[in-house]
């Protein structure tokens, strides 16, 4: 069973509310919708762009992360530099000051050996 409610938060900003179990493919076809420029506000209080969301939906065994209902996630374009570094940021659980004192290939190779 799915639950949609369309409204605008306390800024103004368009607002879409999903529950259910199938809520990665609502998102990923919303998200699809909006080019990957969405921000997701996960049940669990995590804010997730369109990356982290894919990185949770692949740790947590939800579908296929590239491929959740005939719609991709994330976006079929590379990352920038900064998405990038705060794909990381999320991945490894840093903070800005932690982030900010390690290269890109630090960041992969720490990533990298991380236990599953």
């Amino acid at each position: 069973t799915q639950m949609y409610q369309v409204g605008r938060d306390r800024e103004g900003r368009d607002r879409v509310v999903i529950r259910g179990t199938r809520w990665p493919a609502v998102v990923a076809m919303l998200q699809q919708a909006v080019d990957f420029t969405g921000g997701i506000l996960h049940m669990s209080g995590q804010y997730l762009d369109c990356w982290r969301c894919a990185h949770m939906c692949e740790l947590n065994g939800i579908v296929n992360a590239q491929f959740i209902s005939g719609h991709l996630l994330p976006p079929q374009r590379d990352p920038d530099k900064n998405t990038v570094r705060e794909l990381f940021k999320y991945v490894l659980q840093l903070d800005n000051q932690q982030l900010s004192k390690m290269s890109l290939i630090d960041l992969a190779v720490h990533a990298l050996t991380l236990k599953q």
